[in-house]
């Protein structure tokens, strides 16, 4: 058994461990293969560049290899798709998307906002910072995490929760379990807290967190990471759940881009407004996809933590387990989560090889998209993958297959959203709601478009997107095309007929003939608008 500390006292777990399904997605920092522009023998000399990218389980990817037996001109042409009633083909009829999409960050202080009964497990939703932060002030002891609808719980980073306050009597006596693709690891259970964030607007020109712009929840029993050593690159990010995005409609402006530096950190992000939910200052969008809430025995109504008194009633009153989305206020939390359906295609389109219907999972905190074991069996992709990916995760280091899928089609009311050559990392993930899944929607599919996260417990909710707002060709995703994004450009030039296969580079080829060169590089310049000019979106498509 392993022990936690409460008030400066080791405190042995007195239970088992109780998984609560897919509980986060974690940071994943990735090494990139990425050719050297320029000669041919130099195309076959991979260098590493570090990027950053968010997905599921706990895991920290360390690099990213592509085959060079694998170029990318020899998959374009081996996957044709019917573009038109006249059978006209095309190599990739439909926008590609990049690995690595948008990942909404938030500012998240903790209070010690809790019901006035001890023994009330209401859960609490406000649209006003309530209570009196853990570690005063809040306006300098804040953190920068992730809004992620993929997350079964709130998690706080365990050197967060140091900046926090979340530490000694704010811990209970219990753990839950941490796991991924990887491996698995305990971490505490904290007492009941509130917990606030808004975007990265609410903290001004001067670093100091502006309060009263957070919205959140409280009585709640958030999962406090298991200990590392601070400063050397967290395992597990500060996020907030589905179990707190599920109450608010959120905004995700990627035509917004902010940049803010805490501490020694600088972090990027799209502008994030979290919002009463259906309020009438979120933006209006052309497309609205179908967004379900599920969760174990019927629909999910209401979040609260579960108490220890059946375990243990003559002990202290404190949760047994974490908060999340479940059937009543002191119910059992099985948990739940935000689903939606795609159809997915790999190869031509034939009476053999139809379109396929994949549950997916909608997860702002993953960057890329997800395919399971057994929907990649489904498509009958190869046994050998398009790329793979050495992953770190919580319980060791693993390598994940990468594959490109050719046709991804999303209904929406507004008209479909349709894709092509979309990178999927496979992972074995299971449903919270213990139902099948096939995936997880990533926001790579969504990189240059603004979001709309609008849920419902109790019926419909959507995901509305936007048109593109963002170029091509902007690399850097600053809304301008200029010098920045031409380096970017030529770091990824082969020349013709020379395959550019790496992950990284997969935009710049823009006509989608498997290399960089002349061809692409006229594109480029007429997108270019110069330092601090919006790019017209449609410019190069």
């Amino acid at each position: 058994m392993e022990s936690y500390r409460r008030n400066g006292q080791a405190v042995m777990n007195k239970h088992t461990t109780f998984p609560v399904g897919r509980l986060l997605s974690a940071t994943l920092l990735l090494a990139v293969s990425v050719p050297a522009a320029g000669a041919q023998d130099k195309a076959q000399q991979p260098a590493n560049v570090n990027m950053s990218l968010h997905l599921g389980g706990g895991m920290r990817a360390v690099a990213i290899h592509t085959p060079l037996d694998r170029p990318a001109a020899a998959a374009a042409e081996s996957a044709t798709l019917q573009t038109t009633a006249t059978s006209q083909v095309s190599s990739w009829p439909y926008p590609r998307v990049p690995i690595d999409g948008f990942s909404p960050r938030v500012a998240i202080s903790v209070t010690d906002y809790k019901a006035s009964n001890d023994e009330s497990y209401a859960h609490l939703v406000r649209t006003e910072y309530s209570g009196t932060a853990l570690n005063q002030p809040a306006e300098t002891n804040y953190v920068i995490g992730i809004f992620d609808s993929g997350s079964v719980v709130d998690l706080i980073g365990y050197c967060d929760s140091e900046i926090l306050g979340v530490t000694g009597s704010y811990l209970s006596d219990y753990p839950t379990l941490l796991g991924g693709a990887c491996g698995a690891s305990e971490a505490p259970v904290s007492m009941p807290i509130g917990i606030f964030a808004n975007g990265l607007g609410a903290i001004q020109a001067d670093g100091q967190l502006d309060v009263t712009q957070l919205v959140g929840h409280g009585n709640v029993a958030a999962v406090v990471g298991p200990y590392e050593v601070c400063g050397s690159g967290p395992v597990l990010p500060t996020v907030i759940g589905n179990d707190f995005v599920g109450f608010f409609t959120t905004s995700i402006r990627v035509d917004q881009p902010r940049r803010v530096t805490v501490g020694d950190q600088t972090y990027a992000s799209p502008e994030v407004l979290i919002l009463p939910q259906g309020s009438p200052s979120a933006p209006v969008y052309p497309r609205k996809i179908a967004m379900t809430a599920s969760g174990y025995g019927g629909l999910v109504t209401t979040s609260s933590f579960y108490p220890d008194i059946l375990v243990n009633p003559l002990g202290p009153n404190q949760p047994w387990l974490p908060t999340v989305l479940s059937s009543g206020d002191g119910a059992i939390p099985f948990g739940g989560a935000f689903f939606g359906q795609m159809g997915v295609l790999h190869g031509t389109p034939s009476p053999t090889n139809p379109l396929q219907t994949m549950r997916f999972m909608i997860d702002t905190g993953a960057q890329t998209c997800i395919m399971t074991p057994a929907m990649t069996a489904n498509l009958s992709l190869p046994a050998t993958p398009d790329f793979t990916v050495d992953v770190q995760g919580i319980g060791g280091l693993c390598t994940m297959n990468g594959y490109y899928i050719d046709y991804v089609r999303i209904n929406a009311l507004g008209g479909a959203l349709e894709f092509s050559h979309v990178p999927f990392v496979e992972i074995d993930i299971s449903s919270p709601d213990g139902g099948e899944i096939g995936g997880i929607l990533g926001m790579n599919l969504f990189w240059n478009r603004n979001v709309v996260f609008d849920p419902s417990l109790t019926g419909s909710g959507f995901l509305r997107i936007s048109d593109p707002v963002l170029n091509n060709f902007d690399f850097d995703r600053d809304t301008d095309v200029d010098a920045d994004d031409l380096a970017t450009f030529l770091g990824c030039t082969s020349g013709p007929a020379i395959p550019q296969a790496t992950i990284e580079c997969l935009m710049t080829d823009a006509d989608g003939d498997g290399d960089v060169d002349q061809d692409d590089f006229g594109v480029f310049q007429r997108c270019l608008s110069g330092p601090g000019v919006p790019a017209d979106p449609s410019c190069g498509l």
